[in-house]
């Protein structure tokens, strides 16, 4: 049956970061399990995976994030700045490490790097021997010395999302910034990853597909394709839904089925917890980590029978998911 996905990438990641760890079983058993979950295979009683959105803070105003339109989604959650003190970072890591959570990034909509202890959490989070640890940047802020800090830290991957080949592709993606600094700061860290001669982390850059940016895919391939370890490419997640025939797409997508709420927990930084990453997950509330714990959350009637309407192929029965799953052109693979 042919899988509608977001993201094509050009290599195999788990193999790259599994051939580089030190305890290859752990990162097998995690894999396993996020294999199960995702397939619908097996509801595990935690979350494999809990995003913790360090800051909500981003130094970008890109066009197709809701930093940077005219926020459909949670307006009023970006009016503020809402900082995790690090001291909650390290009891989420212990409680999400006590549950059997095996995998954490550092982000979710906003700039990891900005977080003024973000090597203290990926250390604190190394130290409790997570499988996989991970964020993602816009790679503006890199410099050697952190890139240094980063390359020590204990990252299991880092993924740098450029989504342009040319400057003037980049200032109309992204709005504000330099294209060819960015890029010198990447080639740099990769640089400095080969002269430590380690692996890690796994350095994939990744393009969100739009029409601004889709003319230059392949050539954003090429440039990348021996400088990386992978490369991804998305398609948008709009932030306005397709209105056009719905009734027709949701017949047509009866047989999708969203499996984030079966494997992961997003936690913002304001400390509301979410069931997804995406930007549409904002208007869902499950609770929040200054009065909740993750597992008992996650255990609550309430949240399995969310994760039930998916596992039943009835997402269109939920306000929220329809208008994200109908706002999405998915790309379609045979595997």
């Amino acid at each position: 049956m042919p899988e509608r996905r977001l993201t094509n990438v050009t290599s195999n990641i788990d193999k790259l970061v599994m051939s580089s760890v030190e305890d290859k079983e752990s990162y097998v058993n995690y894999r396993n399990e996020f294999a199960m979950a995702s397939r619908f295979e097996r509801r595990f009683d935690y979350p494999i995976h809990v995003d913790i959105e360090l800051t909500n803070t981003c130094n970008y105003n890109c066009s197709f994030c809701e930093h940077g339109k005219a926020i459909e989604v949670k307006k009023e959650y970006y009016k503020s700045i809402n900082i995790l003190p690090k001291e909650k970072v390290y009891s989420l890591l212990d409680e999400c490490k006590k549950n059997g959570t095996k995998s954490i990034q550092f982000n979710v909509a906003n700039e990891p790097l900005l977080y003024e202890d973000i090597v203290e959490v990926i250390r604190y989070a190394k130290k409790l021997n997570f499988p996989d640890i991970y964020f993602s940047s816009n790679g503006s802020l890199l410099n050697k010395e952190k890139s240094l800090e980063l390359i020590k830290s204990g990252l299991t991957k880092i993924m740098f999302s450029i989504d342009a080949y040319t400057n003037d592709v980049y200032l109309k993606t992204r709005r504000k910034g330099n294209y060819q600094f960015v890029v010198n700061n990447i080639l740099e860290f990769v640089k400095l990853k080969k002269e430590m001669k380690t692996k890690l982390p796994v350095t994939r850059v990744s393009f969100v597909l739009t029409e601004i940016n889709k003319h230059q895919k392949e050539a954003f391939e090429k440039f990348w394709k021996d400088k990386v370890d992978s490369i991804a490419f998305q398609n948008l997640i709009k932030l306005k839904t397709i209105e056009d025939s719905n009734k027709k797409r949701i017949e047509a997508l009866k047989t999708y089925r969203c499996n984030m709420p079966y494997f992961r927990l997003t936690i913002k930084a304001d400390g509301s917890i979410k069931p997804c990453c995406v930007f549409y997950g904002e208007e869902h509330n499950f609770g929040n980590i200054y009065k909740d714990k993750i597992y008992d959350l996650w255990n609550k009637e309430k949240f399995k029978e969310f994760q039930q309407m998916h596992t039943d192929y009835c997402w269109y029965k939920n306000e929220i998911c329809k208008r994200c799953v109908l706002s999405v052109d998915f790309l379609i693979t045979n595997q």
